[in-house]
């Protein structure tokens, strides 16, 4: 008996910290130039009101020449697409949420218009901050900055900008900013309950 409780013990504790971190690039939502990302992309949702944030893809080669002069144009990680809160408000703004608890590791992030641009990202759990879990950093126009977290065991993110000064040459003034390689891991426990429910299931069929 204490052999196959090892056994378990062992098992879970295998496939608990294998978990990996996911990525999301945001070019497999679609094919048009820009778009809502849909509730339940990457297992999360991506609009909450208009007011409070909305989220959009935007296929950066294909704006080339219909937008003017902005940072959208360097903020390419990979692929062609990016997210984009709430670009019809003129003001950075977003939310994103998940029904389950995961892992925030971070975030590849570059403002539209401004320089100096301050982020402030905040997880939620329950709706309500986590304490410690309220971070704010700098971002320019010129290229994307990584911006690492490592926000454990929340439900929700919001993202508020401000500050900054206007790029020189661009038309807008705005605190807009785009995203892109979103990095999470589903939160260990939730993967300890699937490993539990994957060891019960062996030892009924063995």
């Amino acid at each position: 008996m204490k052999t196959k409780i090892i056994t378990i013990m062992a098992i879970l504790f295998t496939i608990t910290f294998q978990a990996q971190a996911y990525v999301l690039t945001f070019d497999d939502i679609g094919t048009n130039v820009s778009g809502t990302i849909p509730d339940g992309y990457g297992g999360f949702n991506w609009s909450k009101s208009f007011d409070e944030g909305i989220f959009y893809y935007i296929n950066v080669p294909l704006v080339i020449g219909t937008l003017t002069d902005s940072g959208i144009f360097n903020s390419l990680v990979s692929g062609d697409c990016v997210a984009w809160p709430s670009p019809y408000i003129y003001e950075g703004k977003g939310w994103i949420s998940s029904d389950n608890p995961f892992i925030f590791q971070g975030v590849y992030i570059t403002s539209q218009w401004r320089d100096g641009l301050n982020i402030q990202v905040d997880g939620y759990l329950n709706g309500s901050l986590v304490p410690g879990y309220s971070t704010m950093v700098t971002i320019d126009t010129t290229g994307p900055t990584w911006s690492q977290f490592d926000y454990e065991n929340i439900d929700e993110l919001r993202f508020s900008a401000s500050g900054g000064t206007q790029h020189n040459g661009y038309e807008y003034d705005y605190t807009n900013f785009v995203m892109d390689n979103f990095t999470y891991i589903p939160e260990p426990a939730t993967l300890l309950l699937f490993a539990l429910g994957t060891v019960l299931l062996r030892k009924q069929h063995s």
